[in-house]
């Protein structure tokens, strides 16, 4: 908790396992629901450090994952 700099750095390790998996999973609505929740809290780390577009672009990221899979919980988060 308020560790920023080290929630980033896990964030991105974490999209780098999902690039993998969205490649060699079968169940990938699965992978896409990772990214729209990884990019929802990636969006919130960015904006607890007064950034401006970081935020928007993970949550238009995250936004638009939860779109395709259709997952209305995540679509909310996003918005």
């Amino acid at each position: 908790m308020g560790d920023y700099n080290k929630a980033i750095s896990y964030f991105v390790k974490t999209e780098k396992s999902c690039d993998t998996l969205i490649l060699t999973d079968a169940d990938k609505k699965s992978v896409k629901r990772l990214y729209a929740i990884l990019y929802t809290n990636m969006g919130l780390v960015y904006h607890h450090l007064d950034s401006i577009n970081k935020p928007l672009n993970y949550f238009e990221k995250a936004l638009g994952y939860a779109e395709e899979i259709n997952d209305s919980v995540r679509l909310l988060k996003s918005h």
